[in-house]
């Protein structure tokens, strides 16, 4: 079985999680003391930052809004196509673990192949690692070429209503990098209140 330890150890360089922290509670319901400090002086400031923007309205008007489509987006260095989608009616834990671990040996491969992150992000998320999810999601946004299915993909786990204030932050980034400060101080403003 994988574990998603294995998963945060190895696509992402971040502190691993012990396995009683990963299936104890909701992704983003303990944070260490210090850890968590450091991440809400980081929210308070993109919100700062964002509200100080929105404030100046002749800055934000003159603008022109980011094209959120991939096509539009730079296009990436010739990496081997994206693994197929799982199908819709694809069910059972073993499917969901050849998948996950198909999609963990193909971003080991690749780690630039943000497409084979996104898929595995969404399988974790499926399966109940939303802490690895994550991880992966802010990877991706770090990439900064799939913000358009970034931002559906966090729009979804939020209207699920299971999503916690990291999600809303990672969702507040994306809508602040597009100049969308009003989305982007919503979602701030939301995370701060799942603190």
């Amino acid at each position: 079985p994988i574990e998603a330890e294995d998963v945060a150890g190895t696509i992402a360089a971040q502190p691993e999680a012990s396995a009683g922290e990963e299936h104890a509670a909701p992704a983003e319901a303990e944070e260490p003391s210090a850890e968590g400090a450091e991440w809400r002086v980081a929210l308070e400031q993109a919100t700062n930052e964002a509200l100080e923007l929105q404030a100046e309205p002749a800055d934000v008007e003159s603008r022109e809004t980011v094209p959120m489509s991939p096509a539009e987006a730079e296009p990436a260095e010739a990496v081997s196509a994206p693994p197929e989608p799982v199908a819709a009616g694809a069910t059972g834990e073993a499917t969901t673990a050849r998948t996950v671990e198909n999609l963990m040996d193909l971003v080991e491969r690749e780690p630039e192949n943000l497409e084979a992150r996104l898929q595995l992000a969404d399988q974790l998320r499926e399966a109940g690692q939303e802490r690895s999810a994550l991880v992966l999601y802010e990877t991706i946004f770090e990439g900064g070429t799939l913000d358009e299915p970034l931002t559906r993909r966090l729009l979804a786990w939020i209207d699920g209503g299971v999503a916690g204030a990291r999600v809303h932050q990672l969702l507040g980034d994306v809508y602040r990098r597009h100049g969308q400060l009003r989305e982007a101080v919503a979602q701030y403003r939301a995370a701060i209140n799942k603190m």
